[in-house]
This record gives C-alpha cells, structure tokens and sequence, in this order.
C-alpha cells in the first residue's frame, strides 16, 4: 500500500480519488481512470512506499502536459490551489420549469464532487410549512399559476410576471440564507430553481457562478415534459395546459439575466450545456487567480 503524505495527513493512495480530480479538471471518465492507473503503477515500480501530496500532484500534472492536455493540466492545478485555500464554490442555475436544471445541476455536482445539491422548490416547500396561504398566498401555488391567487395592481402588468415575482421575492430570502451560509462555512453548493432569477441574489461573491438555462423551441420543451414524466409522478398535462405561462416567464428570466450580465444557456443537450459551464468557470478562476497574483 501507497501512502500519500500530507502536512497534516497520511491517507492512503486512492486511484479512484485522483480519477475524480481528474474528472473535475474536466478529463473525460476513460482517460482520467486510465491516467489514474498509470500513476498507480509508476508508484509502486519506483519501489517507495509513499509519496506527498505536493510529488503526487506534480506528477499528474506533469503526465496530463507529457499527454497532450495543456489545458486540464493547468485546470487540475487551479483546483489544487482551490482545496488548498478552502475555497468554496456556489453554482447557481436558474431557468424556467422543465427545462433539464436538475439533470445539469446533478452532472455539474458529480464533475466537481460537490455533494450538496439543493432545488428552490425544496425551500419553497419548508417556507410554505412556515407562513399561511392566507399572508402569502403566491408562495403556495407553481411559480406559473401563481398569478390564479392574487389581482395585479394594473392592467398594464403581466399577471403571470407580477405573481411570478413576488414568489421570487419571498423564496429569495431562504435561498440567500443558504448560499451566505455557505460561503460562510466554506463548503461548495449547486442550487438550482426557477427562483434563481438575477438580480435577486444578494451575496456578490467571487465564488458564486449565476448561469441561466432556456429552451427556444418551444416543442422540445413539450417534449421534456413527456420525458421526465418517467420520473414524477405528476403527468406532462398539468404542466402542457401552462406552457403559454411558463414560456412567459422564461422571457421574463432571460431578460433579466440579460439585464444583469449573468450567462444565458440553451440547454440543447446535457453534455454541451455542462461543458460549456465547467469552461466559463475554469477561465473566470483562472482570470482572478492571475489577478490575484
């Protein structure tokens, strides 16, 4: 057995650990497993039973550049110096119902080995159990019926938009909650939820990544509906008969991640849509890690 040498820990060799740094330097499954074995065995055949961290790093890193991957190579050592400072990383991706978030949300988490993952719906839910449907009536009712529960103050308002963002408004506060005590205790997040609209995220954060996915055509989104149905016990019609609402209120979204400068993503397909979040993320902690320099 192998023991990787710490400042403060021995634990021992894990291929299986260095695979996932891997993965989170975004190697693809194959090659980082592969990668992994191959430092395993160049370990033991150099006869020592152990090797520190910082050797074992700079032997990865040296092999990902000695096989051709600059980039991740230079990803990998980013990491590194993330787990080093304890930084955390909260990643935020809003967009309307039915769209795939929680499927993106779930690969963003495996990639990264994040293992907190939490839907808005879910503190919606807590908050419903907390204040009667009497005081805040838009909160207990779908973000896209929202507006059956309440009278718009003009004519000149959209309804679905105007209820829309008062449900916002009151689920914004348990979601800021969490995120704050996050940063604060230092440990890494994925939210996703329709009440991640920019604009009603208070923590200015550099570890936060605020992504906003959409869906233009308008019969695919249909069609996810038919597909997730697999999964839920609520059938695609209660959502369908909507569509007109919640196609609104992705306008809604859209525009105000427009507004604030958060990133807009079609999430066309799952592996186009996570690779195109990892890399905005690698490039903007890359970017502030030269700045910070």
């Amino acid at each position: 057995m192998i023991d990787v040498v710490g400042k403060k820990y021995t634990t021992p060799f894990s291929k299986g650990i260095l695979a996932g740094s891997l993965l989170k330097a975004g190697l693809d499954v194959d090659k980082a497993y592969r990668m992994a074995e191959e430092i395993g065995q160049k370990i033991v055949s150099s006869g020592v039973s152990s090797i520190s961290e910082q050797d074992l790093t700079d032997m990865t890193h040296q092999l990902l550049l000695d096989d051709g991957y600059p980039r991740i190579a230079s990803y990998y050592e980013m990491w590194h110096s993330l787990r080093k400072k304890k930084q955390s990383l909260v990643i935020l991706l809003g967009g309307a119902t039915g769209i795939g978030k929680s499927t993106v949300a779930f690969e963003i988490s495996y990639r990264l080995g994040i293992h907190s993952i939490i839907g808005t719906d879910v503190v919606r839910e807590v908050m419903r159990k907390m204040v009667s449907r009497d005081l805040l009536p838009t909160l207990h009712t779908s973000s896209f019926s929202a507006w059956k529960e309440i009278q718009a103050p003009s004519s000149f308002l959209s309804a679905v938009i105007y209820a829309f963002e008062l449900q916002v408004s009151h689920v914004s506060v348990g979601v800021n909650a969490i995120i704050n005590r996050a940063l604060t205790e230092g440990f890494s997040l994925v939210m996703e939820g329709i009440h991640l609209v920019p604009g009603y995220i208070e923590p200015r954060d550099q570890t936060i990544f605020h992504f906003v996915l959409t869906l233009n055509d308008r019969e695919e989104h249909i069609s996810r509906f038919h597909a997730r149905a697999k999964d839920s016990r609520r059938p695609p019609e209660h959502y369908i008969k909507d569509i007109d609402e919640i196609r609104q209120i992705q306008d809604h979204i859209v525009g105000r991640a427009n507004k604030e400068r958060v990133p807009v993503l079609e999430n066309i397909t799952l592996e186009e849509t996570v690779t195109q979040i990892l890399n905005r993320m690698y490039d903007r902690l890359q970017k502030e890690a030269v700045t910070d320099e």
